[in-house]
């Protein structure tokens, strides 16, 4: 009887405690690293006064002008994993000053300087 009595005591209490199970942990997607340098990159060119004509992020270009200069900026992926940036200016003034600033704004947005 005591055997009983035990038997059942013992299978009421444990009914009554709960194990929750643990809560999900938040998926996180983390943004390529290809993806942080075009968004950059495109918001680096309106910071320097690019007007940007047009932006293919499967080709990595971005093309605009900044007064009488053509600006073309290339964003490639590299064997390494690494990120390429290329600059290209055509036009009766091209000026280095735009590339620099485009640079140095790029470094700032990239969280470099």
């Amino acid at each position: 009887m005591k055997i009983l009595c035990l038997s059942l005591f013992s299978f009421f209490f444990l009914q009554s405690c709960v194990a929750y199970a643990p809560a999900p942990a938040p998926v996180v997607y983390p943004v390529s690293s290809y993806q942080v340098a075009w968004e950059s990159a495109l918001k680096a060119a309106e910071d320097v006064g690019i007007r940007i004509t047009h932006a293919d992020q499967a080709t990595g270009t971005i093309e605009g002008h900044a007064d009488r200069t053509s600006v073309l900026i290339h964003v490639n992926r590299q064997p390494n994993e690494r990120i390429g940036l290329e600059v290209s200016l055509r036009g009766p003034q091209q000026d280095a000053y735009i590339a620099d600033e485009f640079h140095k704004a790029y470094e700032r947005r990239v969280g470099r300087r």
